[in-house]
């Protein structure tokens, strides 16, 4: 299965020893469509057996496996590869480098069921650059640390409140033949004000090779833990004041159970210890995901 993960690839070359530099920071949220330039000429693809990059003809250019990506070894800790920085963005060899999120879930509290309990998560998101080997070349000072609490009886909310970052993108894109990197992020602790925060590479690309950057936002995270046999948590994002029905189907279509969902939230806990094994949709304005009871 090889084409679970596509990524259009940027060919870039860079001037030796080229450091990743802070610009600065403003408040808003990047409109990376504005970055687009010409069709990418080489794919990275992910399966369960590594990374493979390939030609447009889809012969094969080069395989390697260092590289992380979702760690299943432990679902509190997923890894996701954000942008692809081609070749001495960091260092002088002669191997990729890879923009990677690394995100780290922590829960607390008592959970009775799914109608009975007060929860605390905390997201603690990190972003590295990563060369092809898997080591570690780059890790920027950002971290973002955010924290959702809800509490229920009997299925009623009695407490809920959100605190911290929550990082919405995070955006490899080109300006002026600079490769750049924009952060954005939305903070609980100040109204929920979005703000984004930009990067750039000392080193110039080779123009001939620039191409399109896909988007790489992280603002529909997946569920967790997942595969699940117990509780699964599923995230979602609406706008603050907004009301909205959360509906979770089985693989036939069928409707199995649904939950009201609001801009003051940012997840739904669910027990789905009754559910037969196997793969869940669950849905909301237009949105769909899916996770798995074992």
């Amino acid at each position: 299965m090889k084409k679970l993960l596509l990524i259009a690839l940027l060919a870039l070359t860079f001037s030796a020893g080229a450091q990743v530099t802070y610009i600065g920071e403003v408040e808003g949220v990047l409109e990376y469509n504005l970055y687009s330039t010409r069709p990418a000429d080489r794919y990275l693809v992910y399966s369960e057996d590594g990374w493979d990059i390939y030609n447009p003809d889809l012969t094969l250019y080069k395989s390697f496996h260092g590289l992380p990506y979702y760690s299943s070894d432990d679902s509190d800790v997923e890894c996701y590869v954000r942008g692809f920085l081609g070749k001495h963005a960091v260092n002088n060899d002669d191997k990729y480098e890879f923009l990677v999120l690394k995100e780290e879930r922590t829960r607390s509290g008592t959970y009775i069921d799914g109608s009975n309990f007060s929860i605390t998560t905390t997201l603690t998101r990190h972003i590295y650059i990563y060369n092809e080997d898997g080591d570690v070349l780059y890790t920027f000072p950002d971290v973002f640390v955010y924290q959702y609490h809800e509490e229920r009886v009997d299925d009623i909310i009695v407490d809920i409140y959100t605190i911290g970052q929550d990082l919405w993108s995070v955006v490899v894109h080109l300006l002026n033949g600079e490769l750049r990197v924009a952060i954005t992020y939305e903070d609980f602790d100040l109204d929920r004000t979005k703000y984004t925060r930009f990067y750039k590479f000392n080193g110039r690309p080779d123009m001939e090779d620039i191409v399109e950057v896909p988007e790489a936002g992280v603002r529909s995270m997946p569920a967790f833990p997942n595969p699940t046999r117990g509780e699964v948590t599923l995230p979602y994002t609406l706008p603050q004041g907004e009301r909205a029905t959360m509906q979770i189907f089985d693989m036939s279509g069928r409707l199995i159970e649904q939950r009201p969902i609001s801009g003051e939230g940012r997840m739904v806990k669910v027990d789905v210890s009754a559910y037969e094994p196997g793969v869940y949709l669950y849905e909301y304005k237009g949105q769909t995901n899916r996770f798995v009871v074992r």
